[in-house]
């Protein structure tokens, strides 16, 4: 597991720099506390605490992982995502779905140019071996560092999305009754997937059922506690629409994250996705979440009018900056 150390290590001035492989399960902790400093040390206090069950859920493979050391010390670390995950956190989630979802993510304490430099080449490398055909990254406005990283390795921007935030200071409007026609139902598990998977697919354009599966799945054992809420019509059960939210602990509280929200086109301009976000709202405020966050594409005028009506605001320096590079 440890070949890699001699091949990659190297003095800086940090001192001894170090490549390693994963050893033991404990390495889960090791990136999971990384990540937790080095985004807190960036975002503050909205910073999403991430638990070690998420590392594990998110890696699947221990292979994927490279850890930097400066002198024996971990600082560092970049790993390929499990296939068919979200990530839903710090950078939103995407509409669409990528085959085989790849990082980098790389979140760090020690801000070195030439330590993050050899994680991606290391990365790179892997994935060309793997097979994988793209590496997408998501950065912030102000992650002007890493932007210039991963330009010099042939990433390109491709997508934008708004992050939105909104402050819940009073109790939200009380869901209005839905049309003649139309209920909600719980998600009730696994046997709800093909309704959820056609709504996504309706909605964004996903490809492939078995990825879109493994993503409603990776999401519900990721979070602490999520409301999804399915709109179908009485007579036939056939669905329209839904909603996800979750619950996100952050260093100031609980927050509330709408993951995904989408309605199929013959019942967009119907109202549906306002009386959606009206029931998430309110699960959010009986929840104890007075901050609300989505994340939208820039080009997604139709949505960010209504989150805009529902009081959300944008966040311009959590605009979330997608980069791509093609293998």
């Amino acid at each position: 597991m440890d070949s890699t150390q001699n091949k990659h290590s190297s003095s800086s001035g940090l001192g001894n720099v170090r490549l390693r492989g994963f050893r033991d399960r404990s390495d889960f902790d090791v990136v999971a506390n990384i990540r937790n400093k080095s985004a807190l040390n960036r975002h503050g206090k909205s910073t999403a605490v991430i638990e070690t069950k998420m590392i594990e859920n998110l890696v699947s493979a221990e292979e994927r992982l490279q850890i930097a050391e400066v002198d024996g010390i971990p600082v560092s670390f970049i790993f390929v995502m499990k296939e068919g995950s979200m990530q839903l956190d710090e950078y939103g989630t995407s509409e669409g779905k990528t085959w085989l979802y790849t990082g980098p993510t790389s979140l760090f304490m020690y801000e070195k140019t030439d330590v993050e430099k050899r994680l991606l080449q290391w990365l790179i490398q892997y994935a060309r071996e793997m097979g994988i055909s793209s590496l997408i990254r998501f950065i912030r406005p102000p992650d002007q560092h890493m932007r210039t990283l991963l330009e010099s390795e042939g990433f390109g921007e491709v997508q934008r999305y708004y992050h939105m935030q909104l402050e819940m200071t009073e109790p939200p409007v009380t869901p209005r009754m839905l049309p003649d026609g139309l209920e909600l139902v719980d998600y009730r598990g696994e046997e709800d997937l093909d309704m959820v998977w056609s709504v996504l697919e309706a909605a964004f354009d996903y490809k492939e059922k078995d990825d879109a599966y493994k993503d409603i799945k990776h999401l519900f054992g990721s979070l602490e506690s999520a409301y999804m809420p399915i709109c179908v019509e009485k007579s036939s059960q056939n669905p329209i629409g839904t909603i996800v939210a979750a619950e996100m602990k952050t260093v100031k509280g609980t927050t509330g994250v709408v993951a995904t929200f989408g309605v199929i086109p013959s019942f967009q301009g119907k109202g549906i996705g306002s009386l959606l976000m009206e029931w998430a709202l309110n699960y959010f405020w009986q929840s104890g979440a007075r901050t609300v966050e989505l994340s939208v594409r820039v080009k997604n005028r139709q949505a960010l009018r209504i989150y805009e009506r529902f009081g959300f605001q944008i966040i311009p320096n959590r605009t979330i900056i997608v980069l791509v590079k093609d293998l």
